[in-house]
């Protein structure tokens, strides 16, 4: 029995329908993939993401170009990638801000953070500091405390923006330690921190990425670590714990991400690519020496931990009330 040419030609067709895709992931990646960093230059992320970068080039055998895409406490670049076509050849940093606070953040927020999203890995925790200028006469957290209580709403702290990480851990501070605080927020960080240095702000939070070698030089002086965790990083630093406050975990974290629809191949082979650089020894190293420790997931333990990380973040932007400027 003869196929009629016509019935031969879509057949046909349609194989190579079905083989086209599967062939497009065995050759990915085939062209340089772009890391959105969504936020600015010299930042943290975009410290890791530079870190990181030629690692995982080297790995995927293509370039991988950093692209900052900054603006709303970073939610302007995931936002271009919950659009991005979902070929592996765009990927975004996300962070327990951009995931896990800004849907309770912004009312209009152009992303759902688990359905548009697959998380690739974990890339980093960070730590963070509670500090008080130099020149502060408050030299330990118990006597900071006690300070609160005696000036209750009256000490100021500044921050990145309203429900930005710090705002957030110290509102949740000041809750645990039966104390109020007055925030003032800031466009940009180095605003705040201009600001405490100056002695005009009376404390101040922020990772260990960005303050510690202000806390190594004399310029602040860090009364706590607010992370717990096994190793406190810097370890001369007292943990909240060993004060005797407990139950209180403030730490950062940042992830890879690409689009939901993202075929699971690709997914698996960045996977491999990025967590095999997080355990690179040069890559260890340097992370060490700003307080970063590297944190490589499966693709399955990237999503329990977003699972359960995500709502906790959530809860605590809706005790702040805090909402976008």
């Amino acid at each position: 029995m003869r196929i009629p040419h016509l019935l031969l030609s879509l057949v046909t067709f349609a194989s190579l329908a079905l083989v086209g895709p599967a062939r497009a992931q065995d050759d990915y990646p085939n062209r340089p993939i772009t890391w959105v960093v969504p936020f600015g230059a010299g930042g943290g992320p975009d410290t890791v993401a530079r870190m990181l970068a030629p690692k995982v080039s080297a790995r995927l055998g293509q370039p991988v170009v950093i692209e900052n895409r900054p603006g709303a406490a970073g939610t302007v670049g995931v936002g271009l990638v919950a659009n991005a076509k979902p070929d592996g050849y765009t990927i975004v940093q996300g962070t327990n801000g951009t995931h896990g606070v800004a849907p309770v953040l912004y009312r209009r927020l152009s992303y759902d953070p688990v359905r548009d999203f697959t998380g690739v890995t974990r890339l980093t925790s960070v730590g963070f500091l509670l500090m008080v200028p130099a020149t502060s006469p408050i030299m330990n957290l118990q006597q900071f405390i006690a300070d609160l209580r005696t000036h209750a709403d009256t000490r100021t702290f500044g921050t990145s923006g309203n429900g930005s990480i710090p705002h957030i851990a110290a509102e949740s501070f000041a809750a645990a330690t039966n104390t109020t605080v007055r925030h003032i927020p800031y466009k940009a960080v180095s605003g705040a921190l201009n600001d405490v240095l100056g002695g005009r702000l009376d404390f101040m939070i922020d990772s260990t990425t960005n303050s510690y070698g202000l806390v190594k030089g004399g310029k602040l002086r860090a009364l706590a670590v607010l992370t717990a965790a096994t190793r406190a990083f810097p370890p001369e630093v007292p943990t909240l714990q060993s004060v005797g406050i407990h139950n209180f975990d403030v730490s950062g974290w940042d992830a890879i991400f690409v689009p939901a629809a993202t075929p699971r191949p690709v997914v698996a082979k960045l996977n491999h690519a990025i967590t095999e650089a997080l355990g690179d020894p040069e890559i260890v190293k340097a992370m060490a020496e700003k307080g970063l420790s590297p944190v490589p997931t499966s693709v399955e333990q990237t999503a329990e931990f977003l699972r359960n990380d995500l709502p906790r973040w959530a809860e605590a932007t809706r005790r702040t009330g805090a909402r976008a400027d």
